[in-house]
């Protein structure tokens, strides 16, 4: 059986995954092309959204160590 929060935060890394890839195609996209303001606000977006990604990844890895969750249809036992 799976273990919901670990469900919960595989979707939180996956929204965090998907929101920096949206960042950064809007950052590549203006690169070169938009004022000083807004490339420094696309800096600072694209910096939250790596920073919210890894903290994601973080909590993720840290939940499936502590509760050795396993990935749905897994035979895995914990500490092999």
């Amino acid at each position: 059986m799976m273990c919901p929060t670990r469900l919960k935060l595989e979707k939180k890394y996956q929204d965090a995954s998907a929101t920096l890839a949206s960042v950064e195609k809007r950052f590549r996209q203006r690169i070169g092309v938009c004022p000083k303001h807004e490339f420094l606000s696309l800096c600072d977006q694209r910096e939250a959204a790596q920073a919210e990604l890894e903290y994601a990844k973080n909590v993720l890895g840290q939940h499936i160590q502590e509760h050795c969750c396993q990935a749905q249809g897994s035979n895995a036992i914990c500490g092999s």
